[in-house]
């Protein structure tokens, strides 16, 4: 078994890399939205549906992210509040 010192460490090393990974996802998929918005040659049917799919990875993104913070807070729910706090997160993953 493992011990609950050994857990928070865990919990912090998983907690970090969300946000480190979310951080600089979010700032990549950020500049393709400007970049399609931008630049007008972009504006195809491609760049649109690929302005769609980073919009809606910065959601989940976001929602990553409040996760990790969950994961650092440490606050337990049921699983009606989990479900009403992650049903846009569900939409937009499968989407």
């Amino acid at each position: 078994m493992t011990s609950d010192s050994e857990d928070s460490i865990h919990f912090t090393i998983i907690s970090t890399a969300i946000f480190a990974t979310a951080f600089f996802g979010l700032i990549g998929n950020i500049h393709v939205i400007w970049a399609v918005k931008r630049f007008p040659e972009l504006r195809t049917k491609n760049g649109m549906l690929l302005c769609f799919l980073a919009s809606h990875h910065c959601i989940c993104l976001v929602f990553e992210t409040l996760s990790g913070i969950r994961m650092r807070l440490g606050p337990s729910m049921s699983r009606t509040q989990c479900y009403s706090s992650i049903f846009i997160y569900l939409y937009c993953i499968n989407h």
